[in-house]
């Protein structure tokens, strides 16, 4: 099996989704890192990249394969050929106008422009990659969160301190990481900005 990792972005995205859609999401793309060339899979080449794209449900996982890693790079979703701009026959009902095209073509089009749209985020998030701006982290940290724990202190464990060296470097007490690691206290939003600069980590990553 594929070690999975994400992108922080792919991990924020995911994050925005019901909690029912996230565990459903998560378990597809385990199934699929444990088989990523089974034809049930609903997967497809991106094309002219290296990347691929999976469908589950409406969304659509933007990922690259290497010898031993299933990366997810981005998350997308959205109506199927939305901004299609075309020509096509027109028939006018009762003063309105319709368009009239054969159900085939209409697919193929929705079908272009949606691997369009999927092939403009894989290169974004490949972008974002190249230039430091985002980075690649384990599926674990979101498992992790799904299960219920702290998204603070899974962030200071993936980043190896403990919690005397991020209050230093955040400049906030020890006291307080461990009362919200703990869920005693929920912290400010400017006590979550601060954290989250010393982890190199959106802040609402971690509230």
């Amino acid at each position: 099996m594929y070690k999975v990792v994400t992108t922080r972005s792919f991990a924020k995205a995911l994050s925005r989704l019901p909690v029912n859609w996230q565990k459903r999401m998560v378990e597809k793309i385990k199934a699929v890192a444990a088989d990523p060339h089974a034809s049930h899979n609903q997967v497809s080449k991106l094309q002219g990249r290296d990347g691929y794209r999976l469908r589950i449900g409406d969304w659509r996982v933007i990922y690259e394969l290497h010898d031993d890693r299933f990366e997810l790079w981005a998350l997308e979703v959205g109506d199927k050929g939305r901004n299609l701009l075309m020509r096509v026959e027109t028939i006018t009902r009762k003063g309105k106008e319709f368009a009239v095209i054969p159900v085939r073509a209409l697919q193929k089009l929705m079908e272009d422009a949606e691997m369009l749209a999927d092939v403009k985020a894989y290169d974004a998030a490949k972008a974002r990659l190249d230039d430091g701006e985002d980075e690649l982290i384990p599926l674990e940290i979101t498992e992790r969160r799904l299960k219920g724990e702290p998204a603070l202190r899974i962030w200071r464990e993936h980043r190896k301190l403990t919690q005397e060296r991020l209050a230093k470097k955040a400049k906030v007490s020890r006291a307080l990481i461990a009362a919200i690691e703990t869920k005693r206290k929920a912290g400010s939003v400017s006590t979550w900005k601060k954290l989250g600069a010393a982890l190199d980590v959106g802040w609402e990553l971690l509230a």
